[in-house]
């Protein structure tokens, strides 16, 4: 349950279910609903059924909970559609793991040998040049030019107007990801 802090001049308004338990809690300022969660209902046991946020008046979010205070609906206020919509879900992404800096062409045609021993990669130097040559040819803002290793990837991200290069390592487990930093971070910068 959101608790909602009454300030001075704040009208609290409370209604009883018929056994004496607190059925409904309004706090109003300034004549509409104060900001936050300031109404709340409640089922004759005391547990919480519904409970709403409003911001300057408007109802933007509403949870409905079950007696045994599960939560039925979560709804929040789409200000594109003019209504209250179901809450997205929220989706536990996998976190990623990548290291990242910025360089000059100098520091890739120096590290990415060791960088690609480091991370297993196939490292021709030849199409790390003929990469960089091509991205001020395409007239594209961004290209990027990958080495893939067996358990990372080491992406240089060229931008044609610029000469310090934003690059990543994509590790795939946590562990290699702690690796790759200590080994990245010894690189000397150029």
């Amino acid at each position: 349950m959101h608790f909602y802090k009454e300030q001075p001049g704040d009208k609290v308004l409370k209604q009883q279910h018929s056994n004496g338990s607190l059925h409904l809690y309004t706090v109003l300022r300034d004549g509409i609903h104060a900001n936050g969660w300031s109404r709340k209902k409640f089922f004759p046991n005391g547990s919480l059924e519904e409970e709403e946020s409003f911001s300057n008046g408007l109802l933007i979010e509403k949870i409905n909970f079950s007696e045994q205070g599960d939560i039925i609906s979560h709804k929040i206020w789409n200000n594109r559609l003019r209504e209250m919509v179901d809450k997205p879900a929220i989706i536990q992404l996998p976190k990623h793991n990548i290291v990242f800096g910025c360089a000059s062409i100098n520091y890739f045609l120096k590290n990415l040998p060791s960088i690609s021993e480091f991370i297993q990669g196939d490292y021709h130097e030849e199409l790390l040049i003929q990469s960089f040559i091509n991205s001020s040819k395409l007239g594209e803002e961004e290209t990027a030019w990958t080495l893939k290793g067996n358990q990372m990837n080491f992406t240089i991200f060229w931008d044609c107007n610029e000469v310090i290069y934003n690059w990543q390592c994509h590790c795939f487990t946590e562990e290699l990801y702690m690796e790759a930093k200590k080994f990245l971070d010894s690189k000397e910068i150029l």
